[in-house]
């Protein structure tokens, strides 16, 4: 079989694209074929949490993805890691999955988390999910958050 190909310790990542014709949307997976390591099994964990956060976070329209960007990076980074790649980006349409967008968050803005981390020569980890912003009402104040 082909998991029969991979290395027992060996991490796989899944790029998964889907072109409809209300946008083109890409999630991202990582599977593992073995027993992780421990230190595998703590990124996972962080990049996981750093997704939790970020969906449970309610914040003000107009907010901005440089003052929510940290909540999704903190749990990676209370490991004394990081990642150099953008953590969300816009839905695309047709070929242009990674959609540019102005930065700030608005009711029924559709998008991706992507918490990641790559070990040179070693492994990679990202965890990619669609997420839709959607407005949540807060004692007479309107306030939105991320649906997953």
């Amino acid at each position: 079989s082909v998991i029969e190909i991979y290395n027992s310790s060996f991490i796989f990542i899944t790029f998964s694209y889907s072109f409809n014709l209300d946008g083109t949307i890409d999630t991202t997976r990582v599977l593992h074929f073995g027993t992780p390591t421990k230190e595998q099994q703590d990124i996972y964990t962080s990049l996981l949490q750093g997704c939790i956060d970020l969906v449970t976070t309610k914040f003000k329209p107009g907010t901005t993805l440089q003052e929510l960007d940290p909540i999704i990076r903190k749990p990676l980074r209370d490991l004394g890691l990081s990642y150099g790649h953008g953590s969300t980006h816009g839905t695309g349409m047709y070929l242009t999955v990674h959609e540019s967008f102005d930065y700030t968050y608005e009711n029924n803005f559709i998008g991706s988390q992507e918490p990641g981390y790559y070990k040179e020569n070693e492994f990679g980890m990202r965890l990619e999910n669609l997420v839709q912003v959607t407005e949540v009402p807060v004692s007479n104040v309107s306030f939105l958050c991320f649906t997953s």
